[in-house]
């Protein structure tokens, strides 16, 4: 069984990418994590913002203090990790996407 190595895997765009638009025209290079990444920080400054405000926020007279707090601190904190676990699923599934390209290309020039 061959060993394959995760650099020569991920080094499927060696090529010259001047003639092909720059990767960004042909394909070749994903956008997608990037713009992932750039949700993502929009989404943790928007959950960290909400979680805040309901946290500063005066309740009006409605409810318990402390469970409002409580609350809105819970959001401020699993929201955050909840969004960055879905954030990193899907960044994930868009790796083993390439890594499976690579694979198929490395195969197909070895027949």
């Amino acid at each position: 069984m061959t060993k394959i190595n995760e650099k020569n895997l991920l080094d499927k765009n060696s090529g010259n990418s001047s003639r092909s638009g720059g990767g960004f025209f042909s394909f070749q290079k994903m956008i997608s994590t990037s713009i992932i990444k750039f949700l993502y920080a929009i989404g943790a400054i928007v959950i960290t913002i909400v979680g805040f405000t309901g946290i500063f926020s005066p309740s009006g007279g409605q409810g318990n203090p402390l469970i409002n707090f409580l609350i809105n601190l819970i959001i401020v904190v699993l929201g955050n990790l909840l969004w960055r676990i879905l954030c990193e699923a899907w960044i994930l599934l868009f790796s083993i996407h390439d890594m499976l390209g690579s694979i198929n290309s490395k195969i197909n020039n070895k027949s």
